[in-house]
């Protein structure tokens, strides 16, 4: 179980990762209206941005299983060569 604070930390993070998305979607749109186009890049890379604010709960857990599969993978290449530590 987390401590207060770092549910604090995490509410935090998803709110402003919430407010990011509004900011990147309205954004969007209010190019899309006044030019004829918006920038889908940057609104990719903003929504992005955001889910990774939003999500730290889940993401973070994800990132260190992955990581954790990669290093297994490169340990296991490492002794099938030879290599020793």
């Amino acid at each position: 179980m987390l401590g207060p604070e770092v549910q604090g930390l995490l509410l935090l993070a998803l709110a402003v990762g919430v407010l990011i998305a509004v900011y990147a979607v309205v954004k969007f749109l209010f190019d899309n209206r006044r030019r004829g186009g918006g920038d889908v890049r940057g609104l990719t890379v903003w929504l992005l941005i955001a889910a990774l604010l939003a999500a730290p709960a889940a993401l973070i857990p994800l990132l260190l299983v992955i990581a954790d599969i990669l290093i297994a993978i490169l340990l296991a290449a490492l002794s099938l060569a030879g290599v020793t530590a």
